[in-house]
């Protein structure tokens, strides 16, 4: 039904090109048969049409994380951040983005903002513990993990870690 209903909306979009209506309903669907490329060509279609759309800018985020295209869903992260600088989800999606592809100093820097923008969280200081263990800074790590047991004694997870990058 959902493959059907793709092709019919394909042949409206070819009589009403730039028709948003269609293009939300081809991208939907395709995600919805796993069809990522084309809903991704779909979102980017009508982000031509509507730039400032936060609604499909986020739709095409989450397809272009479901479809592995980490540096694509860098870049769109960093767009929503640009008109939403204080949300720390995002902070965090950009941090995790940064960490699966290799760039743990961007991924600090993202992670850092997002303890600036909200809560303070143990796991938070954990993964920046990581992060900082694994570039060498051992007493950034070190700060990270007892900051991490601050917030959370019970933090097994920290006191390993603290203890590891110790002796």
């Amino acid at each position: 039904l959902t493959r059907d209903a793709l092709e019919q909306y394909r042949r409206l979009l070819q009589q009403s090109p730039g028709d948003r209506f269609l293009l939300r309903r081809i991208a939907e669907r395709s995600r919805w048969v796993h069809r990522l490329d084309d809903a991704i060509d779909a979102y980017e279609e009508l982000l031509e049409l509507s730039p400032d759309d936060v609604e499909t800018r986020r739709a095409l985020l989450d397809t272009l994380m479901a479809a592995g295209r980490q540096p694509e869903a860098i870049r769109e992260v960093r767009v929503l951040l640009r008109s939403d600088p204080a949300n720390r989800e995002l902070h965090l999606m950009l941090g995790r983005l940064l960490t699966w592809t290799d760039q743990p100093k961007e991924a600090i820097a993202a992670y850092e903002q997002a303890l600036l923008v909200g809560p303070d969280e143990a796991p938070l200081h954990v993964e920046l513990g990581r992060l900082h263990d694994g570039l060498g800074h051992q007493q950034q790590a070190v700060a990270q993990y007892r900051a991490a047991l601050q917030l959370d004694p019970n933090n097994h997870e920290a006191a390993e870690l603290l203890r590891q990058t110790k002796t």
